[in-house]
């Protein structure tokens, strides 16, 4: 786990059911430099993985514009480096109202900015309220070659457009958000994994704190499978080995790298 241009060293906790919460600070992820704290792994090649975000909750969700627990491609360990996320949002009564996101840096000219995507809001990149259906909402990033994809699964049912099918009837259950081309920009090894941050008002800020839980992360099934199955019915999630590998490895710093 890496601190990255964030004051509060983060609180990682394992759960009685498996799941792991992440408490968090910094600034944000949209705009330069990026904030946050990142539990991450190296990955070569294509990939696709997802993971449940559970829940995510901010100290001052009012004042905190929009928290994030994030699944991030990432070029670099760098605080401006180029990258694709798809985000939840904490649930009303936040400014974002639970709303599900894509953003990246494509390039540096730009910085971060909204994505191409097939939704409601921001060009697409960005449901409408109420979507982050806790604690069953899974997010998905997948990479092809130099095309990469973002998908979410909700049981939120809204089709609109109508005829969009944005709602999670697909034969699969995973809906796709957006779709870009990230170019030569992106090596061949990458960073994937979790993004947390609080998006306080400035980078100093060490009061205001965001707690994202997730379960469930690893490649996804092939062929991709309704994994939200899991928790209908108020079942817990499986505490996967793979999610626990990735976070046993995982040493905090003695103070956070700036």
């Amino acid at each position: 786990m890496l601190n990255i241009n964030n004051p509060i060293s983060p609180i990682v906790v394992t759960n009685g059911d498996g799941s792991i919460s992440i408490t968090a600070g910094g600034e944000d992820t949209y705009g330069a430099p990026d904030s946050f704290t990142y539990a991450y792994q190296q990955v070569t090649g294509d990939f696709d993985v997802r993971v449940q975000v559970m829940n995510v909750t901010a100290t001052d969700p009012i004042g905190q514009d929009t928290p994030k627990g994030s699944l991030m491609l990432r070029a670099s360990l760098t605080p401006t480096a180029y990258d694709v996320q798809i985000s939840a949002t904490p649930a009303d009564p936040s400014n974002r109202h639970g709303q599900i996101e894509s953003i990246g840096r494509l390039n540096l000219v730009t910085d971060t900015d909204d994505l191409p995507g097939r939704l409601q809001q921001y060009g697409g990149d960005t449901t409408a309220n109420d979507y982050c259906t806790y604690p069953d909402l899974w997010l998905r990033i997948q990479r092809q070659g130099e095309k990469v994809m973002t998908y979410f699964k909700t049981t939120n049912t809204t089709d609109y457009p109508p005829g969009w099918a944005s709602n999670p009837g697909s034969t699969n259950g995973w809906q796709l958000l957006t779709v870009v081309k990230t170019g030569t920009n992106f090596p061949k090894t990458v960073y994937v994994a979790l993004s947390t941050v609080a998006h306080n008002n400035t980078i100093s800020d060490t009061t205001h704190t965001v707690t994202s839980t997730y379960a469930n992360y690893g490649p996804t099934p092939t062929p991709p499978s309704n994994s939200s199955s899991n928790c209908v019915n108020g079942a817990t999630p499986a505490a996967t080995p793979f999610l626990r590998s990735l976070f046993a490895r995982f040493v905090l710093p003695a103070s956070p790298p700036f």
